[in-house]
């Protein structure tokens, strides 16, 4: 398995929510919210999920959408609850507040294969080209940041 990249994830409300003024937010805080997530199995939920055991707080999802960040953030926008999700897809969402987390939660993505030299020529290449760009878009996205 190989990283292709890594982002944080934060806390998504609507911007009348009681806590859109907030610049961070602890995952703790999250103990009285009603969250629109994945459905239980997916790797998003269970990450969250984990994350809020780890700081004894049982995750209230009550709404479970698989058909991905549009569809959880129009439920969050309808007042139905709140969200986590990665800071790319809360960014490109309008109408939502986005919070950084204090505790440091990161969805990571891997290319998971066999090895390289037990590849066929066609799927070798696929697997460099996927690995190519995830190089090429971390760099992007540090030059964004400011190279940190």
């Amino acid at each position: 398995m190989q990283l292709l990249f890594e982002e944080p994830m934060v806390f998504v409300c609507r911007t009348d929510h009681v806590l859109a003024g907030r610049s961070r937010f602890r995952l703790a805080d999250v103990a009285t919210e009603d969250l629109v997530g994945l459905p239980p199995g997916f790797g998003l939920r269970t990450l969250v999920d984990d994350a809020l055991h780890a700081v004894g707080v049982s995750a209230r999802t009550q709404y479970e959408v698989p058909a991905g960040f549009a569809a959880i953030a129009e439920l969050v926008r309808n007042g139905l609850g709140t969200a986590f999700m990665p800071r790319s897809e809360a960014h490109r969402l309008d109408g939502l507040a986005s919070i950084a987390l204090t505790d440091p939660l990161l969805w990571q993505v891997y290319l998971a294969s066999r090895p390289m030299d037990q590849l066929t020529a066609a799927t070798s290449v696929l697997a460099e080209m996927i690995l190519e760009a995830a190089v090429g878009a971390r760099k992007k996205s540090k030059s964004v940041r400011g190279g940190t």
